[in-house]
């Protein structure tokens, strides 16, 4: 079962089926030429997570020339792109699907999750960017939050080779997934890892129980599930099938061969879907050997067996070494001449046919930087493998990068203060595209002029009090309801800001170029379009923000009042539960795309005034290598499940304030602490 838990918290990181299967409503609607202008590429200008060029970053033959930016899908070199094919594909996989996108989305509205929960920070710096003269390590991964909390925190003693691990771990799960020993501590991020594909495969028209798949026909394989439901005396028996690439996701309706049924289908294709999470891997063995590590060498060795979710690792060593590893297994897939080809359903065209070896996954070991920031961005400039194309805005990078660049002589004190930072890069940015827009506009409402000077004056600190934070967020999602909406429809909509980086990146892409074709480009003056739509977008958010608060006075317009936390229990839907179950709600700072992470549904926030926050850190840890008795840490909740502890709701507060607890990894210092312990014996 703690295998279970691993592969499941690979499958909630997941997120490229997600914008295949979205991807693929929107080049049925509008072709892909028209389609590809709502996909973002990475910008080249942001940061990166590997600074230094080497030898290695020249693409490999696997490749053959560096991913198009122009050309949205290019089969080969020789050709020209077979759109009417292409389209063909998406239109099938779109039907094909659908079973399998609702029932995706059913799982999410059940649960209350309003998106892809993907993000975290992690950075290192060495011994001469901090006031010790020992490496710092901080970390914060950001998860949907939830009661009980994502982590267990444990510290591991072994008397006979006098060895401590310490950290955090997943409850059912063994081994420190995110923490420190003796000797070294690392922390993680998504690596953003496109690690799954739709595979729609022919059905064998001498024998429909097989299917097609490079000119050869095999025989689906099966397996009954027998699913027990409360007061319903038979089991629900559902029959599974799979292919070689994986399992099929088309038609789940369907009856099987249990009852004497051939293999039924609407169509005669299906779909199947690959994941990495279906190969065979040991990440148990993996963190046990990153547990016990005490050089690079060994952590980097330890990612051998490690497959999935793929991550970004950062490390330090009381040595005084800081370094990072992409670790996990990342699809090498041929006739990717171009990176959003990943996104095409294939029926054999762009086949998997390996993974990247791990010695080739990019690393970094001691950089010239003396620091190395991990949020999500792009490992590495012009690295010789694709790994996606669905990485995170490059906002908090850029402000971590810009606040470790500042100065050196840093302490544990100074990175809680990063780490709860909530000044939004995004939002200057956007800002300056805003003031652009009314330069020489002489005719506009009374109230603009205002409202304009109060943003351009803005310190951009999403802070709980802050009533231009609220004037920001409500503007931004104006914003996308102008540029999206209208032309995808409602449903599609909703399917296109669920994801929140897409339209985030995407939204600065089309600004950027103010060339595409959702801008209106008809129009006579395509600038002033553009420069329209940034205005319209802002005036609707000051007239929203006055009917949502019902008043024109600005300084009540706080963020606070919009933006709250409600952490909530599997079981506090239900009414009579809530109040003991959940926890909040609370006012909460910060956006989606500030350090201190705390993500809401946008269509939420659009349609019903809602910016709930379900995202942020599930828990922050900072190390200091010239203490290993010690480190800093924080959860949302706490440590108990039960809702009657004393200890399961005890470190919200502090969560939320920025604060920490120091964790005493002492063993001799705490035996004489008069500390409660929970005892478990074996029967």
């Amino acid at each position: 079962s703690c295998l279970e838990v691993v592969r499941m918290m690979g499958w909630e990181l997941n997120l490229s089926w997600y914008t295949d299967m979205a991807f693929s409503k929107i080049v049925e609607k509008f072709g892909i030429e028209k389609a590809k202008d709502f996909f973002p590429d990475y910008p080249e200008d942001k940061p990166f997570i590997i600074k230094e060029q080497t030898k290695d970053t020249v693409r490999s033959n696997q490749n053959k020339t560096l991913p198009k930016k122009t050309a949205l899908l290019i089969p080969d070199q020789q050709s020209e792109p077979d759109n009417s094919k292409m389209e063909m594909n998406y239109k099938k996989l779109s039907d094909l699907g659908s079973g399998f996108y609702d029932a995706c989305k059913s799982f999410s509205d059940f649960y209350g999750l309003k998106g892809t929960h993907v993000g975290s920070n992690s950075w290192v710096v060495s011994g001469k960017k901090s006031e010790t003269g020992k490496p710092l390590l901080a970390n914060d991964p950001h998860l949907s939050l939830g009661v009980p909390a994502k982590w267990y925190e444990i510290d591991l003693h072994n008397d006979e080779n006098k060895t401590d691990v310490s950290g955090f771990s997943l409850p059912g799960t063994p081994l420190i997934v995110i923490g420190k020993n003796n000797s070294i501590s690392w922390g993680i991020t998504n690596l953003m890892n496109d690690d799954c594909d739709f595979y729609i495969l022919k059905k064998d028209s001498a024998d429909l129980h097989k299917y097609i798949l490079n000119n050869s026909s095999y025989s689906l394989d099966s397996v009954s599930e027998r699913i027990k439901i409360k007061d319903i005396k038979d089991d629900y028996v559902f029959i599974t099938y799979a292919t070689k690439v994986g399992p099929v996701v088309s038609d789940l309706n369907r009856s099987g061969i249990k009852e004497g049924n051939s293999f039924k289908t609407s169509s005669n294709e299906l779909l199947a879907f690959r994941w990495t999470g279906f190969e065979m891997s040991d990440e148990i063995n993996s963190f046990y050997k990153i547990n016990y590590a005490h050089s690079f060498d060994e952590f980097r060795g330890a990612l051998k067996t490690y497959c999935v979710p793929a991550l970004n690792f950062t490390y330090a060593d009381t040595a005084g070494n800081i370094g990072y590893i992409a670790g996990g297994k990342v699809p090498i897939r041929k006739n990717l001449t171009d990176e959003h080809l990943s996104l095409v359903p294939s029926n054999g065209e762009s086949e998997w046919t390996g993974f990247i070896p791990t010695e080739e996954m990019p690393f970094s070991y001691n950089p010239k930087e003396e620091f190395i920031v991990t949020a999500n961005n792009k490992p590495q400039k012009n690295y010789k493998y694709f790994i996606s194309s669905l990485y995170e805005p490059s906002f908090r990078a850029e402000r971590i990068e810009t606040l470790l660049k500042a100065r050196n002589n840093f302490t544990s004190q100074e990175f809680k203060l990063i780490q709860n930072d909530v000044n939004s890069v995004q939002a200057r940015e956007l800002i300056k595209y805003l003031a652009d827009a009314y330069k020489d506009v002489k005719v506009m409402n009374t109230e603009e002029p205002k409202y304009l000077e109060i943003m351009k004056k803005w310190d951009c600190e999403m802070k709980p009090f802050s009533s231009e934070a609220s004037l920001y967020a409500q503007f931004e999602i104006e914003l996308y309801s102008a540029l999206y909406k209208d032309k995808l429809g409602e449903a599609l909509f909703k399917d296109y800001v669920f994801l929140k980086n897409i339209p985030v990146r995407n939204t600065f892409k089309l600004l950027k170029e103010n060339k595409s074709w959702l801008l209106d480009l008809n129009a006579s003056d395509k600038n002033n379009v553009r420069d329209f739509i940034l205005r319209k977008s802002f005036v609707n958010a000051i007239n929203a923000l006055k009917k949502k608060f019902s008043t024109d006075d600005f300084s009540k317009w706080k963020w606070e009042n919009l933006h709250t936390v409600l952490i909530r229990h599997p079981l506090g839907s239900v009414q009579a539960l809530s109040s003991v179950l959940n926890i909040g709600p609370l006012e909460i700072g910060g956006s989606g795309t500030t350090v201190n992470c705390a993500e809401y549904s946008f269509y939420d926030a659009l349609t019903k005034g809602e910016f709930n926050c379900y995202l942020g850190s599930s828990m922050r840890m900072i190390v200091d290598m010239s203490d290993m008795n010690n480190y800093f840490s924080i959860i949302p909740t706490g440590q108990s499940g039960q809702p009657l502890h004393i200890n399961f709701k005890d470190q919200t507060r502090l969560w939320l304030n920025g604060d920490y607890k120091v964790i005493s990894t002492d063993l001799t210092t705490l035996k004489k602490v008069n500390l409660k312990n929970l005892t478990l014996l074996p029967e």
